[in-house]
């Protein structure tokens, strides 16, 4: 756990973004919660399953007065709209 959260902030100093794997119960959750409580942010949290998609996370096309538009995805709404 130690060495997954020195990782983690070193990539919070350098403004990375993290994906995180693993199996059920590794401390993955964990490890965010305590990090987001030590540098006070805030911590939002998606729950994954089986049944999620990358395309959850991407934009999508739509169209609008005869053009495509791009569109978040409803999971992406929900997160900024918080």
């Amino acid at each position: 756990m130690k060495k997954l959260l020195s990782e983690m902030i070193e990539c919070v100093n350098r403004d990375e973004k993290i994906l995180l794997k693993g199996v059920s119960g590794s401390g993955k959750s964990t490890a965010v919660c305590f990090l987001a409580f030590k540098t006070h942010n805030p911590l939002r949290r998606v729950c994954m399953n089986k049944f999620f998609e990358i395309e959850d996370f991407q934009k999508r096309l739509k169209i609008k007065n005869n053009c495509f538009e791009a569109q978040n995805s409803d999971i992406v709404d929900a997160m900024v709209k918080g």
